[in-house]
């Protein structure tokens, strides 16, 4: 081999690269086309895009996030495998799908973002990506975190993620913050002002240690538009927001004292629920105050101890409240006789009540309660499975209206819902209805009556918790019960697991009915 030539080994080699060189770009030449003809396929396989505009097609994407957004879970956040944000789960479907979920912001306005330590750049990254393709419109905003996260100013783990987040804070619609306490002092000191916020949650994770013991505070007074507030275990001076705009409240352990401050200070408010609401015990140095309250019409009041029952009743004032959702508690019995001085100053015209897991005490208060508000056109009693309400007898004979049961009781009742065991007769349900105009008036299970009962009553919904052995009506009354049903009242009777108890009662004594010339639809055969 002369001096500075290639040896044949060598040149067959470099022959052989670049074969090599020339098929690798052969190779990608061939890759390219055929993702060129898979995006083909897909699109033309696609029932959305191939029998839809793709207005239609972002319409069900919106309609997919939004359900996706509302079942969101805490572990299936913007980094997580097992639960993608919506739109990043659509975009990684195909190429079209792609470009149509980057191509309608309304897909990437809600972040659900848990503050994790795995992932931490990949959760900047997506929190990133999803308010870039949102453009400029309003955000949701869900933080959630568990009571070990520390921050400490700017050398937070997560102050990458909270930037980007704090950043947009003009941009708020709703914020989310199921955090510890301690973590509301970061976004007080860099948020100016939100806007457009119109919904804020508060629920701190390190709830369990009492909300007297959290003194952190969340400073956010800049809070024109808000509407909605929930919130937990914090005081009202631990939140410094607008309340003067407010007109949805959701309370989860607040004490009385700071209830009925932010009462006072939301004059717009028409919806409440305020539950386990608990007495002060000193931890809460919020000045007690009588809040009059002309705009507030639908309570939902569960009452943790006495100490918080009396104190509402004794010092709040609504005139315009018209739906009351009382909620019982394990510890106490409410007495209802205490409430008639708030409804005397009041002066409200109640039309929905409803009382859930609530055990009345054993003097009729709550009969004689039910007297005071004639108003009442829808009527929800649920008492709890191992309680039995002694007055549910007298309750239905009141309702049947006799000569020597009170006048005038619940004269506009409308629909009747009623959760207990059973402690009445069935003799007395047929005569809670209005009487057939066209007939005398008729007797109230043997005691004389001289008019008829002319209540607008249509609906009564019965789940009686009934043992086995008496799960049947009795005849005498069956035949009434199913000439009420056939005068067009809906009245329905289950039992605690849903079943038909005037079925069951027609299937056993279909003999009876049938001789006495009822025309009854039984499950598609006459009887």
């Amino acid at each position: 081999m002369p001096k500075g030539q290639a040896c044949e080994a060598c040149m067959e080699l470099s022959e052989l690269d670049e074969q090599i060189l020339r098929l690798q770009e052969h190779i990608s030449d061939l890759k390219a086309r055929r993702r060129e003809f898979k995006n083909k396929i897909n699109h033309q396989h696609d029932p959305l895009f191939r029998n839809l505009p793709p207005e239609i097609v972002s319409l069900v994407f919106a309609k997919y996030v939004e359900q996706a957004n509302f079942e969101f879970l805490f572990e299936s956040d913007i980094s997580s495998k097992r639960g993608w944000a919506p739109p990043l789960l659509l975009s990684s479907i195909c190429q079209p799908w792609r470009l149509r979920t980057i191509q309608t912001p309304e897909l990437w306005t809600t972040l659900n973002i848990h503050l994790k330590f795995r992932n931490i750049p990949l959760r900047v990254t997506l929190a990133q990506q999803l308010v870039n393709y949102s453009y400029q419109l309003p955000l949701n905003i869900n933080i959630f975190s568990n009571e070990y996260v520390r921050v400490d100013g700017h050398t937070t783990r997560f102050s990458g993620v909270l930037d980007i987040i704090i950043q947009c804070a003009t941009r708020w619609k709703h914020l989310g913050l199921s955090v510890p306490s301690r973590m509301y002092q970061y976004f007080s000191n860099y948020i100016g002002a939100a806007p457009q916020l119109q919904s804020l949650r508060l629920h701190p994770c390190d709830s369990k240690r009492r909300f007297w013991n959290i003194n952190q505070v969340f400073d956010l007074p800049d809070t024109p538009s808000l509407k909605f507030l929930d919130i937990s275990h914090v005081r009202f001076k631990d939140v410094r927001i607008q309340y003067e705009n407010l007109t949805h409240l959701t309370l989860y352990q607040i004490a009385i004292p700071s209830f009925l401050k932010i009462l006072e200070c939301s004059p717009l408010l028409t919806t409440c629920i305020a539950r386990r609401i608990c007495g002060n015990n000193g931890s809460d140095d919020t000045v007690q105050c009588s809040p009059v309250h002309h705009s507030l019409t639908d309570l939902h009041l569960h009452p943790d101890c006495p100490e918080a029952f009396y104190s509402f009743f004794g010092h709040a004032t609504i005139p315009s409240l018209r739906k009351l959702t009382y909620g019982g508690t394990f510890y106490s019995s409410p007495n209802f006789a205490a409430c008639r001085p708030f409804f005397n100053r009041s002066q409200c015209t109640i039309t929905h009540f409803t009382l859930v897991n609530a055990k009345p005490d054993v003097n009729n208060t709550l009969l004689q309660f039910l007297r005071g508000l004639p108003t009442i056109t829808h009527l929800s009693l649920q008492f709890p499975l191992d309680y039995k309400w002694t007055s549910m007898a007298a309750f239905f004979y009141y309702l049947a209206g006799p000569d020597d049961a009170p006048a005038h009781f619940l004269p506009a009742l409308e629909e009747l819902c009623l959760e207990s065991e059973r402690n009445f007769s069935w003799s007395l349900l047929p005569d809670i209805f209005p009487a057939n105009p066209s007939r005398s008036p008729r007797a109230v299970s043997g005691h004389a009556s001289k008019v008829n009962v002319n209540r607008p009553l249509h609906t009564v919904k019965l789940r009686l918790f009934v043992p086995f052995i008496d799960r049947f009506i009795a005849r005498s009354a069956l035949r009434r019960i199913v000439l009420i049903c056939r005068r067009g009242f809906n009245l329905h009777i289950v039992n605690r697991d849903g079943i038909d108890l005037i079925q069951e009662s027609l299937e056993e004594c279909g003999l009876e009915v049938s001789d006495l010339g009822l025309d009854v639809d039984t499950g598609g055969k006459k009887e």
